[in-house]
């Protein structure tokens, strides 16, 4: 187990963190229940800031957490929320710092700050651990195991190392598509896409919070080499004329230094052939830009190149949360004459998604953004079921622009749904 390697991991193990006690002083790896007790903590010193939801269980029963950080923190409000997750793969634990470390400058952020300003509004959502099970496995049981979950293939009640399903292969989008080279369908295989799409418990909870939330951005924190990934990555998806998410990747390869393991950050559609991934499930869902960031090589021991590594990562969330709150955006709300959000399909003309994909508006503001690769006018497109198409022209240079389109014949049949809170 990762434990006998790692004297930080093993001294950590048992800490408890106290009021004010920053993350970043506690230089090691944390295991499921280690996230549990600081995403607690962190939710009972931050109130007004914070909220904590269990948004599922693993195959092994534990806790999912995710914390929503803000100034509209709660399920439901009117804020644009972004999505940062680690661990799909526990074997990666290094994933769960770079969420982590996310999680603790955004909340200990002085007044004044830029991220204060960003979280003014915007919402950012971080999922640390989605794969508890394989976490757990990595650092307790055997090093030799973790990428997949905890799925007890024969059930004889033991999960065995080369048993469980490999959960960024699991998601609905095009599972399976590419047959033995995208994902494998043999049980022990490390890539196992598991007996059917959207199978496991991890990738259902991740599901249930995104058709909720709609992100407009995620990063989903990977390790194996220095890349960022676009959508879409899944061979033979066409993308859309203009595909905002490879421009923006492209800006934010530009504003990442030179990693600590002494490699550049490049662009890549993917490492190799894969199907059934979380980024391209998010992209087609709900439109969301996300990113997949390849954030190490490998996995350091030692606390200072852990740290130096962390560091060369931080530039990337950072990058996005800036370019989805200053950038080139539409910030568009549609609702009917009386101010109730409507939901609506929501086509940029130029950026017409071409894989079969509806991209609406938020639920219950009727509110949706979306990012825009490049200055100019550009063309928002209403579309309702039975109805006309609405047409608004806008101009954009720089900075996030408001369009607030009032549908004064909509139906109360088109008003979205009031949310409840979980």
């Amino acid at each position: 187990p990762w434990k006998y390697l790692d004297k930080s991991y093993r001294n950590g193990r048992s800490k408890r963190w106290k009021k004010g006690e920053r993350v970043d002083l506690v230089a090691s790896y944390k295991n499921p229940g280690m996230v549990q007790r600081l995403l607690k903590r962190w939710a009972k010193e931050f109130p007004e800031r914070t909220h904590l939801e269990r948004i599922g269980k693993s195959r092994q029963g534990r806790s999912i957490w995710a914390l929503a950080i803000g100034d509209q923190p709660k399920p439901g409000g009117d804020a644009p929320t972004l999505l940062l997750n680690g661990a799909h793969h526990g074997n990666e634990p290094i994933s769960v710092e770079f969420v982590l470390e996310a999680a603790d400058a955004l909340l200990y952020a002085p007044p004044g700050d830029e991220l204060r300003t960003w979280l003014d509004s915007r919402t950012v959502w971080v999922v640390p651990a989605v794969n508890p099970d394989g976490l757990h496995a990595f650092l307790e049981v055997t090093a030799r195991t973790g990428r997949k979950n905890g799925h007890d293939h024969d059930r004889d009640g033991e999960r065995e190392r080369l048993e469980g399903i490999d959960l960024n292969r699991n998601y609905p989008f095009r599972w399976g598509a590419l047959g033995e080279k995208g994902s494998r369908s043999r049980p022990s295989s490390v890539y196992y896409r598991g007996s059917g799409a959207a199978s496991e418990p991890e990738v259902k909870a991740m599901m249930k919070l995104a058709k909720r939330e709609r992100f407009a951005a995620a990063i989903s924190y990977h390790t194996g080499t220095v890349a960022i990934l676009a959508p879409y990555t899944i061979p033979g998806v066409e993308n859309p004329p203009q595909n905002e998410a490879w421009t923006i990747a492209e800006e934010m390869v530009q504003a990442m230094p030179r990693h600590a393991q002494d490699r550049d950050f490049e662009l890549k559609k993917n490492l190799y052939p894969v199907d059934g991934t979380d980024q391209d499930w998010h992209r087609f869902a709900n439109g969301t830009v996300a990113l997949l960031v390849e954030g190490a090589r490998q996995t350091p021991r030692r606390v200072r190149k852990r740290t130096k590594v962390i560091e060369s990562v931080a530039p990337a969330w950072r990058f996005l949360l800036r370019r989805f709150t200053t950038g080139r955006l539409l910030d568009i709300r549609v609702s009917d004459g009386q101010g109730h959000g409507i939901d609506a399909e929501i086509v940029i003309q130029g950026l017409e998604p071409k894989a079969g994909e509806v991209w609406g508006t938020r639920c219950p503001s009727g509110r949706t953004l979306r990012a825009l690769p490049s200055s100019g006018t550009w063309t928002v497109e209403v579309k309702r079921p039975g109805r006309p198409s609405v047409l608004r022209e806008v101009a954009v240079e720089d900075g996030p622009v408001p369009v607030h389109i009032v549908l004064e014949d909509a139906e109360t049949s088109e008003r979205c749904a009031a949310e409840s809170a979980p």
